[in-house]
């Protein structure tokens, strides 16, 4: 039975690297340029995030995003403080 799923799991890789180099001898047109407005309209992106470097967040995005990302990483930072604390025994 090992044999079998350790065929099967080669067979997979083979397959996945057969895969990716026949991609690169398809087609690569992307379809008529006919039809399409030059310049479309832009749509306003909202962004925020969080980057937790140990229990320290670092919080970036637009101002509602941010707001919301804070709250969280907050809430992260005082569940990292109770746990390395050992307040939850």
């Amino acid at each position: 039975m090992m044999e079998l799923a350790w065929l099967f799991g080669l067979f997979l890789v083979m397959l996945g690297f057969l895969l990716i180099i026949s991609s690169f001898f398809g087609d690569r047109d992307s379809g008529p340029k006919e039809g399409y407005p030059e310049f479309p309209e832009r749509k306003e992106k909202k962004f925020g995030g969080v980057v937790l470097i140990g229990p320290i967040p670092i919080v970036f995005g637009d101002a509602r995003m941010a707001v919301i990302a804070l709250i969280l990483a907050i809430m992260l930072m005082l569940l990292s403080f109770s746990l390395i604390l050992g307040w939850f025994r």
